[in-house]
């Protein structure tokens, strides 16, 4: 949450020319109900398996592309198993106080205050790791931080 990647994966798919899928946005339009309300009707077990379908119908209508998932879609087990084989995950490495830092002020439904917030992030920590790939990001702007992006990604492009 608050990591960048739909910042980070908007400006890496332009790098590569490809098309960028927001999950975040997907859920909302299928939903047509922003997050935080979907949370707050339905709760986060149905919002996972919204999260979940949204993710298997965007992977099967995009055959290439940059997909931005909600930072807890990961931690689920069909949502790793399939981002993973549809193509490369990346751990976007972020410091726990500098996600507070940016997500202060910010309506989230899983962070209502810091102490929860850092016990949540240390615990997604688990399944991040679990990623292709892992890209530190601490303290670094938006620009360095997708041409550190895109370099990572070099040995799996076809343009290397």
């Amino acid at each position: 949450m608050c990591a960048g990647k739909t910042t980070l994966g908007k400006a890496v798919a332009t790098q590569l020319s490809l098309p960028f899928f927001d999950l975040d946005r997907a859920v909302e339009q299928e939903a047509g109900a922003s997050i935080p309300i979907i949370f707050e009707t339905e709760g986060e077990e149905s919002f996972r398996k919204r999260e979940t379908k949204a993710l298997l119908r965007t992977l099967e209508q995009q055959s290439k592309g940059v997909l931005a998932s909600g930072g807890g879609a990961f931690t689920i087990e069909e949502n790793r198993r399939v981002m993973m084989e549809a193509g490369i995950s990346i751990w976007l490495d972020v410091p726990t106080d500098e996600l507070l830092a940016r997500v202060r002020g910010d309506r989230r439904p899983l962070w209502k205050n810091p102490e929860e917030a850092r016990v949540l992030a240390e615990q997604r920590k688990a399944y991040y790791r679990l990623a292709n790939l892992r890209l530190d990001l601490e303290g670094q702007s938006i620009e360095q931080n997708s041409t550190r992006l895109y370099r990572l990604l070099a040995p799996y492009r076809s343009d290397s």
